[in-house]
């Protein structure tokens, strides 16, 4: 098992986060990845990510698997592209999820 530790700032993921990202990705080649965070957020926003902008996947089922979880605003809707949602709060699987990650 190897263990890749790619630290995210919550309040800035950036372009150099999801870069290393990737790059552990493609160094798994095949091999079955589990990937976590704390509170399961950081982690589905890249995941999101990885299957539309890498894998090519479809939009609705990478979002589905994402809000299943959480519903990115702020810098994290920013950093997923999704200019309609920054100036909304995330949600944690519909509860607020700052009051969540607090706890």
């Amino acid at each position: 098992m190897t263990y890749t530790h790619i630290p995210v700032d919550s309040d800035n993921p950036t372009e150099d986060d999801f870069d290393r990202f990737c790059a552990a990705m493609v160094a798994a080649d095949g091999v079955p990845v589990h990937v976590h965070c704390i509170v399961n957020a950081r982690v589905t926003a890249f995941v999101y990510r990885w299957q539309r902008d890498v894998l090519g996947g479809g939009e609705a089922e990478a979002r589905a698997m994402m809000d299943s979880v959480w519903r990115p605003g702020g810098v994290w809707a920013q950093f997923l592209g999704d200019e309609a949602g920054v100036a909304r709060a995330s949600a944690f699987a519909g509860r607020d999820y700052e009051a969540r990650r607090q706890s």
